[in-house]
C-alpha cells in the first residue's frame, strides 16, 4: 500500500469479496504522507477482494479490486 496524500492513512482493511466478506488483512497503526507498507493476507481467497481506506480528513475510498492482477495498491487524491 502507497499513501501519496498530504495526510495520513488512519484505515485500511482488505476482504473478501461477496455477500460473506471476510477480514483478511488490515493496516495496524496510521500510515504517514508518502509511505508505504506491505500487508500479509491472512487466509487469501481467490482474487477479488473489497478495498476499504479512511484518510485523518475523512475521505474514504471502497473499491473491489483483483489482487492476483494489482498487487500494489496506491492510493490518490
Amino acid at each position: 500500500i502507497t499513501n501519496p496524500r498530504t495526510v495520513p492513512l488512519n484505515s485500511f482493511e482488505i476482504a473478501t469479496a461477496g455477500e460473506q466478506s471476510r477480514l483478511v488483512a488490515k493496516l495496524d497503526k496510521p500510515l504517514a504522507p508518502g509511505k508505504s507498507v506491505a500487508l500479509k493476507l491472512n487466509k487469501p481467497q481467490g482474487c477479488a477482494y473489497t478495498v476499504q481506506a479512511r484518510f485523518e480528513d475523512e475521505a474514504e475510498s471502497d473499491a473491489d479490486m483483483d489482487l492476483c492482477k494489482d498487487r500494489v495498491i496506491r492510493l490518490t487524491e
